[in-house]
């Protein structure tokens, strides 16, 4: 690679990165690589699943290189992009121990390796992971701030510089879309299965 370019910084880099220029992106991905697969698997414990979000990531951004417009430094900004996928990473595995959980302790009503359930399951997740992705930022922050981190309406409003009140408002709505945006999916466990979604009580 060329040498020069590791004496480029960050905002050089974008902008030429925006040219479509390859040694950038290079040098980007040189430069951040292993921070941010340290942390995600600190995050995680996971090492193939925080390689991946991190893979992920990066092609997310020569993909838009051409359009890329960021309002921050690109340290934080990467940070920010692993903060939100190291968090949908957590959902998701919460979101499967609880319907193991769920299918161990009613193993008597179903079979546990059932294909149809599981097909049910994986339906269900994929059309939550898609649904709270299209919430408005703000609403979609609050969610994953609940549901994920666990903090309460005070300290989201800390975090977030919003009051309590937008707080609740905002994640309410956000369960009413979500419930709404399922409730068309027919099964059997269906309900069951959507309030191990949204880890609610059984």
């Amino acid at each position: 690679m060329n040498r020069k370019y590791e004496k480029y910084d960050d905002i050089v880099l974008i902008d030429l990165l925006v040219q479509n220029d390859e040694i950038a992106f290079i040098e980007i991905y040189t430069r951040y690589w292993d921070k941010m697969y340290n942390v995600a698997c600190n995050k995680l414990n996971e090492y193939y699943i925080a390689q991946e979000i991190v893979q992920n990531i990066f092609i997310s951004l020569w993909e838009r290189r051409y359009t890329l417009n960021l309002k921050t430094p690109l340290n934080i900004y990467l940070a920010a992009a692993l903060k939100y996928q190291v968090i949908n990473a957590r959902q998701k595995k919460v979101r499967e121990n609880n319907y193991v959980k769920y299918m161990t302790q009613n193993s008597s009503h179903a079979d546990l390796n059932s294909t149809e359930h599981h097909l049910s399951f994986k339906e269900l997740q994929d059309r939550l992971t898609s649904v709270v992705t299209s919430l408005p930022t703000q609403c979609q922050l609050v969610y994953k701030l609940k549901k994920e981190e666990g903090l309460t309406a005070k300290e989201i409003a800390q975090k977030l510089g919003i009051t309590e009140k937008a707080v609740e408002s905002n994640f309410t709505r956000a369960i009413k879309r979500i419930k709404n945006s399922l409730k068309d999916t027919h099964h059997f466990f269906h309900n069951y299965l959507v309030k191990i979604l949204l880890r609610e009580e059984c």
